[in-house]
């Protein structure tokens, strides 16, 4: 049995002659395509892992464009130096692979190589797993090299007709960056992800995500006076953003505006716009982060708010503005304890609990005001308890009291105290008679579904979880936490 499903697993590389495969592009497009045989392809020298893809991911070379060679010559030295143990340049060793590592290669003059068979998951040697990734290799290091206008041509072919192909949807077009700390594929590439996601997708679609347990998230439930005052913002924003085109702070509340409307895509493609101009401005990544969970692409978001949290290690911390201030106008996050905030949030999303927990911990002691201490605890007493460590969870309650000065999180502070003893439950939750929910809604009745299960209530808690999700506010933590409980409980049914 074991050896039955190492062999669906692994593909042994004499297995693997095909026939020339057909170009990825319509004959139309007028571009060059030069599949494995042509270039003179070996045999991968190792098994591969059999994979279906369902994301499409751009990398660089990271040297030099090279006119003066062949993309013949240049697919064979790669396969070379592939298929070797080697030295990467940064000192480290390459082990060797099966095969080139991309399955897709856009040279300088425009012409694509096939790589790598797409039937089979590629390479990289940073820690990201390619399996399920379309890899598109483009040749130049665009931290300072441009896009050739056949590049550019070649790509606007290629990306579209894999993802059609291959049924992928607009945002599961990303790059190398996006999924491991690296500058890969560069700047010059990376500004025109946008650009790419937007020719995968046609128009814009109200579709903003497939929640958690695959039902279609569309737009956001705002009453007509809120969302007029958030297209009013965002317009002032967008004003701001005509005058200063690439001012990072502009940049930012444009996004943001955008997210506060349900626009949660064009908001993740401005912080993306941002990155590219600022790569060491750990707000965008920190905003990008939010709404990749948002969004419950919760891989993405670890990886922007993991490198977010490293770019502001032994930095000065610096207040948050409030996209939208509470009725004191008294801001209560900072820059690091959003990052560390949203960073445990989808850890404890994914079901890493024992990750969450440490984020979490370290923030509870960095607290300089209560609303961050009661939204932390709240996570982090929830984290503990997932975990079995109830004891600890116990003492996280020890620093909760009626007393405490919360300005906007007293949703939060409300279940502590349930948790505690200290209050009912109808002091937490208030049902509508029509069964919608508020965003405050959904944080309280989360809280009070993790409760009933805790007391070992579970029919009555996923009762509730249910509630939550018919409710409508998909946005809210609570929501999105509601589905991913859901989501579990379902996977875990006999």
């Amino acid at each position: 049995m074991k050896a039955r499903r190492l062999a669906a697993f692994l593909v042994v590389a004499a297995a693997c002659h095909a026939p020339a495969a057909p170009s990825p592009v319509p004959a139309s497009a007028g571009v060059r395509w030069v599949p494995r045989g042509a270039w003179g392809a070996k045999d991968p020298v190792l098994p591969m892992r059999a994979h279906v893809p369902v994301r499409l991911t751009i990398h660089h070379t990271g040297v030099a464009q090279n006119p003066g060679r062949t993309i013949e010559q240049k697919l064979v030295a790669l396969q070379a130096f592939s298929q070797r143990d080697d030295s990467l340049s940064d000192g480290r060793r390459k082990p060797a692979w099966p095969d080139v590592p991309y399955h897709y290669y856009v040279a300088v003059d425009g012409s694509i190589g096939e790589g790598r068979d797409w039937h089979y998951a590629g390479d990289s040697n940073t820690p990201y797993d390619p399996a399920g990734h379309l890899l598109v290799v483009v040749e130049g290091n665009f931290e300072r090299d441009t896009l050739t206008s056949a590049q550019r041509r070649a790509l606007d072919a290629l990306v579209p007709a894999l993802a059609r192909r291959h049924g992928i949807v607009a945002d599961s077009v990303a790059t190398h960056r996006d999924y491991a700390a690296t500058s890969c594929p560069g700047r010059g590439i990376y500004a025109e992800l946008p650009h790419y996601r937007a020719i995968v997708g046609g128009a814009r679609s109200d579709v903003q995500a497939i929640s958690l347990l695959g039902d279609t998230l569309r737009t956001l439930p705002l009453t007509p006076d809120t969302r007029a005052r958030y297209e009013q913002q965002l317009a002032a924003a967008r004003a701001a953003l005509e005058h200063t085109p690439t001012d990072a702070d502009s940049l930012i509340w444009v996004g943001r505006r955008l997210a506060y409307l349900g626009r949660i895509r064009e908001a993740i493609d401005v912080f993306t716009r941002g990155l590219a101009l600022h790569q060491d401005d750990a707000r965008f990544l920190r905003h990008r982060g939010h709404r990749y969970i948002t969004v419950r692409d919760l891989d993405r978001a670890v990886v922007d708010l993991e490198r977010a949290t490293q770019l502001v290690a032994g930095r000065t911390d610096e207040v948050e503005p409030d996209g939208q201030p509470n009725d004191r106008g008294i801001p209560i996050g900072t820059l690091q304890s959003n990052i560390a905030y949203h960073l445990g949030l989808a850890y404890f999303l994914k079901g890493q609990f024992e990750k969450a927990v440490p984020v979490y911990q370290r923030e509870l002691e960095a607290a300089r005001n209560d609303d961050r201490r009661v939204s932390t605890a709240y996570w982090l007493y929830l984290s503990l308890h997932r975990l079995g460590r109830d004891s600890a969870a116990a003492e996280v309650l020890r620093t909760i009291a009626r007393e405490m000065e919360v300005i906007e999180n007293d949703t939060y502070h409300r279940l502590l105290l349930l948790y505690k003893g200290e209050v009912p439950v109808d002091w937490v939750l208030h049902a509508n008679a029509d069964g919608t929910m508020s965003v405050t809604d959904a944080t309280a009745a989360y809280g009070v579904a993790s409760f009933h299960i805790l007391e070992g209530r579970r029919a009555e808690g996923e009762a509730l979880l249910r509630r939550i999700v018919a409710g409508g506010q998909w946005g809210a933590f609570g929501y999105i936490a509601a589905e991913a409980d859901l989501a579990r409980m379902h996977a875990t049914a006999p």
